[in-house]
């Protein structure tokens, strides 16, 4: 009998025959759109980020899985490390063309 153990990679886990991975963007990125590389277990790939994406936003590459899985890259948000007086200044005097309210319904 073989015994096959497979080691953990900090950048991925596993949900049945998906593999799921969380990559970092900047508010500019997911507000403005990107193209990015990002890693898959088969290798790096380019993911188009598109504009307006947000925190736990899912997107899918299709086959890239275990099998015929997927993987998805949920993406987070990240601010800069540090003050950035700019957008500070930006979203003192920012009202959005539609009302917006991240805690209704929870």
């Amino acid at each position: 009998m073989i015994e096959v153990t497979v080691a953990p990679d900090p950048r991925f886990h596993r949900d049945g025959d998906d593999i799921v991975t969380d990559v970092k963007v900047t508010v500019q990125e997911a507000v403005l759109g990107v193209s990015l590389e990002v890693p898959t277990i088969h290798g790096p790939v380019r993911l188009a980020i598109p504009a307006g994406s947000g925190t736990g936003t899912r997107l899918r590459l299709r086959g890239k899985g275990i099998r015929h899985g997927h993987q998805f890259v949920q993406l987070q948000v990240v601010l800069p490390p540090g003050e950035e007086p700019e957008l500070a200044e930006f979203l003192k005097t920012w009202t959005p063309k539609r009302s917006f309210n991240p805690r209704e319904g929870v």
